[in-house]
Order: structure tokens, then C-alpha cells, then sequence
């Protein structure tokens, strides 16, 4: 199998866009949601890491901070009409 990524035709997208096609392809689908499952798995997200050798450990953390900026783009981000502006914990 061989894969080849086209660089010279590639569409320019915005981050909404962006955001909707991670959306649709994680969580639009079964076989997505599987994957996503899979990839936390194997990224060791929610496992503590431990290896006396440095190497491993940038090469976990690079699958950890992977996983983690595909979350980012799955995360319901709020929009600055309905986000509170004038909240402030510390008035009484």
C-alpha cells in the first residue's frame, strides 16, 4: 500500500472547518469513536509513565500530546456571544 499526500493542491480550510471535519470523522461514526478509543489506549493518556529510558519517554509524550491536540479539536469551544464576560468569582 503506498500513500501520497498532495501538498500542492491543498485546499485552505479555517478552524471551524477544521474542527467540524475531526468532529465528523471521530464522532460522527462508530468505526470513529473506535479508533479515538484506540488511539487513548495506545497513547497512554490515562497512565501514569514511567521508563528509565529518555527516548521512550519523548516518544510517549509525543503520542500523549498527539492524542491531545485531536481532543482539542473535538472540544466544544464557546462563542463570544454566549460566553459570560462580566463574571467575577471574588464580588460579593
Amino acid at each position: 500500500m503506498e500513500i501520497i499526500f498532495d501538498t500542492k493542491g491543498k485546499e485552505r480550510i479555517d478552524l471551524k472547518g477544521l474542527n467540524d471535519a475531526y468532529r465528523k470523522l471521530f464522532l460522527g461514526t462508530k468505526e470513529g469513536k473506535i479508533v479515538l478509543d484506540d488511539l487513548s489506549q495506545k497513547s497512554r493518556i490515562c497512565m501514569p509513565v514511567f521508563s528509565n529510558n529518555s527516548c521512550e519517554l519523548y516518544f510517549i509524550e509525543g503520542m500523549r500530546n498527539l492524542f491531545c491536540y485531536i481532543v482539542s479539536h473535538l472540544e466544544e469551544r464557546l462563542e463570544d456571544s454566549t460566553a459570560v464576560k462580566d463574571y467575577n468569582p471574588f464580588q460579593y
